[in-house]
């Protein structure tokens, strides 16, 4: 897929986040995927509260104020409802964000040698279950990928799962593209390949 400079404009204070990650052991940014450099803004709403400009302390946030969700578990083809392809942002790409705007997720279907295929980034988090602890800035923010029954917590620079026209999954949609799935709830969003995982401003694990 040609590389671009992707603008995803939501509303309130800009983001910006560029792509590398780093290993779930590692929080120093490796080179293993194409930079993609994506202006993110949030829209209003609890994970709006605070300017993403400045490095934060990956310190527990708040609890928001919204009723939380049980972790969906893995779902089937029938539980999909949402029409994947409007969803699709770019030839074999499928863009999303969260109700909040903390979560942006991609799957990709053709992606190339060296991109990432699958997975999501958040503005805000908490350190991941695998033990990685990112800043929570502009160039260590936390995000997550799978890759069949692999998933990998990690820190970004740069908007690897952020994608251009992205829409919202709303709580209770789940999309599922060639057997790849992710779920929006009040507790996060959660996706599962062979495995799984959850991510939120308060929920950073992976899942079996």
């Amino acid at each position: 897929m040609n590389h671009r400079r992707i603008l995803a404009a939501i509303a309130f204070t800009p983001l910006i986040v560029a792509a590398a990650a780093c290993s779930a052991t590692d929080s120093t940014p490796a080179a293993q995927s194409p930079q993609r450099t994506v202006t993110v803004t949030a829209p209003g709403g609890d994970d709006a509260a605070t300017s993403a400009g400045h490095a934060e302390s990956a310190d527990v946030p708040t609890t928001p104020s919204a009723p939380t969700a049980g972790i969906p578990t893995k779902p089937s083809r029938d539980d999909a409802n949402v029409d994947a392809r409007a969803f699709q942002t770019a030839p074999g790409e499928y863009g999303f964000i969260s109700p909040t705007g903390n979560v942006w997720c991609a799957i990709r279907t053709n992606a190339t040698a060296g991109e990432l295929r699958f997975g999501c980034q958040a503005r805000k988090s908490v350190p991941g279950s695998s033990g990685v602890t990112c800043r929570n800035a502009d160039n260590h923010a936390y995000a997550v990928r799978i890759e069949g029954d692999r998933v990998t917590q990690f820190c970004t620079s740069q908007g690897i799962f952020a994608t251009e026209n992205a829409r919202t999954l709303k709580y209770g949609e789940t999309i599922m593209v060639q057997g790849d799935s992710c779920t929006s709830t009040t507790a996060g969003i959660t996706c599962y390949e062979g495995a799984g995982f959850i991510i939120s401003r308060d929920q950073n694990k992976i899942l079996p």
